[in-house]
């Protein structure tokens, strides 16, 4: 048999697919000689989602999402830009605030001061892409996470690298079943970033990376979206339930 969704061939009897985890017709035989072509999910509209985003029994809407470490690497960009502003901070308070305030302030110490911090930046930065890069290795290239999107908060919650994205999706769809067994599955990962639509500042949008930011005043969540309409419904639902953001961006 093969999946109406995707076209993948799978074994006969089997209940979900084990590469877009689409539920299949129970009887279905492997009387099917060739696979479907791979079928659009639909709708194609931004205020609906596609079948990649399940609204399940408890009003919450869910799907997985896997990053390619090496293709797409956001997060090694936001680890260096985190880095990097820490250094920019430190230099500014020991080479101009310090200096500034004890009526040393010297333009020869400045520069042999900033000479000393660019090295220790490119040292600082060369260390975060090595361990990126032995991070990457060992959890085999990946990142995979599950989000849990409903009226008061978007979940962010980090996969167990042993976790397949077949098994969550599948999981997922079983709970659209309202097989609530599923949820073990899904609660086996580190700990959830929750993030209150009420205390959000700003959303940035990073499209050709699949990424939405929620920026609270401290802290960050990243929401990946992968089918483009999907991505437009995740981001217009979470735009009209943030009511403090500092600045709306068009849709």
């Amino acid at each position: 048999m093969y999946c109406e969704n995707c076209g993948a061939p799978l074994n006969d009897g089997t209940k979900f697919c084990t590469h877009c985890g689409a539920p299949q017709k129970a009887g279905q035989t492997h009387a099917m000689s060739q696979p479907q072509p791979a079928a659009r999910p639909t709708p194609s509209n931004a205020s609906e989602p596609t079948a990649r985003i399940q609204l399940c029994p408890d009003g919450k809407y869910r799907w997985s999402y896997e990053v390619n470490l090496w293709r797409n690497p956001s997060i090694l960009f936001d680890l260096l830009k985190v880095f990097g502003v820490i250094m920019l901070g430190i230099w500014l308070l020991v080479a101009i605030i310090v200096p500034l305030f004890d009526g040393h302030l010297r333009w020869h110490r400045v520069m042999d001061t900033s000479a000393t911090f660019i090295w220790v930046l490119i040292a600082v930065l060369v260390l975060c892409l090595i361990g990126y890069v032995i991070s990457g290795i060992v959890s085999g290239g990946r990142y995979a996470a599950y989000f849990v999107m409903d009226e008061e908060t978007i979940t962010h919650q980090q996969m167990n690298k042993e976790v397949k994205r077949t098994q969550v999706i599948a999981a997922i769809n079983m709970m659209v079943d309202d097989d609530m067994g599923s949820a073990a599955l899904l609660a086996a990962a580190h700990s959830p970033f929750i993030t209150p639509y009420r205390r959000v500042r700003k959303i940035k949008t990073h499209r050709r990376r699949h990424l939405i930011k929620v920026d609270e005043l401290l802290t960050k969540n990243r929401i990946y979206v992968e089918d483009p309409d999907d991505y437009e419904f995740v981001l217009n639902f979470i735009k009209e339930r943030c009511t403090k953001l500092k600045k709306k961006q068009p849709k």
